[in-house]
């Protein structure tokens, strides 16, 4: 957001921005507080018009902006857009084609790319074009056609592969994650997300609010049982940040790696981190969902 500030060596006021991580400035040309104020409502009244140019990574820009603090996995949703980047970066999207995507398409599975990895990169192609319709920054978006994601995996682990899991993870953060998927069904990036004063040791609950307040999605909280609440009462006890998965004294964005390392240690059939949900919804713990007509819920603070 811009604002004005007065620098010591000008009598002017000046204009201040961010651009990523690089602060800018422009002059005013003036000293006097009104027409300063005049000079910035004109100059955020040209940020709000769309660019004169439209190519993609434009567009892509402007989208993952708005998106930034809504979306829970605003990381994964920069990753995804990543290739989409390199490959239709350049281009205005009105020369986007069936024949531009079929190529994509082929590229990516070449590269051992799965079609559930392509599908969610061109989805979220999809997503960004439809905000730059919204946003008026093109007067249509053109059709993109996605591979779908394939067949749905039937992975569950059993109770014996769950427990060598958890017993092969050697790193406390990668090994709580395990035991927090195992028993919450919560997805990865609401694992991650989840703060202590979400944790309601009083109660017995573990609270996932929804990714933001706009979200249709509603309010998770599940019950503890005594594997979990044992868990996180070890940590919380030597907890140094807000956060429940904390590795040094900081947030954790991704345990992929660690919990690859940990699947491989542990000897079972390779699976994902999503896997851990089907264990949970195959009897390890109880979802509880908040609703309108439930009662208030609310996590009691970290003392």
């Amino acid at each position: 957001m811009a604002r004005l500030r007065k620098l010591g060596w000008s009598p002017a006021f000046y204009i201040v921005w961010n651009e990523g991580r690089a602060s800018r400035r422009l002059s005013t040309g003036t000293g006097d507080p009104k027409e300063a104020e005049r000079a910035l409502a004109r100059f955020e009244a040209r940020l709000a018009q769309p660019p004169d140019t439209f190519d993609i990574n434009r567009i892509i820009d402007g989208y993952l902006a708005d998106r930034k603090g809504v979306v829970r996995a605003y990381a994964n949703l920069a990753y995804s857009l990543a290739p989409i980047r390199l490959q239709f970066g350049l281009l205005h999207p009105r020369l986007i084609n069936r024949a531009l995507v079929r190529a994509y398409i082929a590229k990516r599975r070449h590269a051992g790319r799965a079609s559930g990895t392509i599908d969610k990169e061109l989805r979220s192609l999809r997503q960004a074009l439809g905000w730059a319709v919204k946003e008026q920054w093109i007067a249509r978006a053109p059709y993109i056609d996605t591979p779908g994601g394939g067949a749905p995996r039937q992975r569950w682990l059993t109770r014996p592969e769950a427990q060598k899991l958890i017993a092969a993870t050697k790193e406390p953060h990668i090994r709580l994650f395990v035991i927090l998927g195992l028993h919450t069904g919560a997805r990865c990036a609401a694992v991650l997300s989840l703060t202590w004063d979400r944790v309601d040791f009083d109660r017995g609950l573990v609270i996932f609010p929804p990714p933001a307040a706009a979200s249709r999605k509603r309010t998770g909280v599940i019950p503890m049982n005594a594997t979990l609440r044992a868990a996180l009462e070890e940590v919380c006890a030597l907890a140094e940040i807000d956060w429940v998965i904390e590795y040094r004294g900081r947030p954790v964005a991704r345990v992929t790696k660690g919990f690859k390392r940990a699947v491989e240690r542990s000897g079972i059939a390779p699976c994902t981190i999503h896997d851990l949900r089907g264990r949970a919804q195959a009897g390890y713990s109880k979802r509880v969902r908040a609703s309108p007509r439930s009662p208030r819920i609310s996590a009691t603070p970290r003392t």
